[in-house]
């Protein structure tokens, strides 16, 4: 959004912000959640699961904020496509 129209925005729904340091309104880490807590323990669960080659085939996802939902989605179904391969399930009676 341009600069002009946030300046509007701001002074229009939230006039009592208006005093407040620019630097407030930044997203200073938006993938802090999603990289350093969430693709770490799925990366160590896969690991510890199904081992090192699964966990390599992890790495080309990406966690943004706007994503992280979709994207944890994505590694369950992967994890769940990884287990049905390595795992062979018996049942006994």
């Amino acid at each position: 959004m341009k600069s002009s129209l946030l300046n509007k925005h701001l002074e229009r729904s939230h006039a009592e912000l208006t005093d407040k340091d620019p630097s407030y309104f930044q997203q200073k880490k938006p993938q802090t959640f999603g990289e350093h807590l969430v693709l770490p323990c799925i990366k160590e669960a896969v690991r510890l699961m199904l081992g090192e080659d699964d966990v390599k085939k992890l790495a080309p996802l990406s966690i943004s904020n706007n994503i992280a939902h979709s994207r944890i989605v994505d590694m369950s179904e992967i994890v769940s496509e990884m287990k049905q391969h390595h795992w062979v399930y018996s049942v006994s009676s």
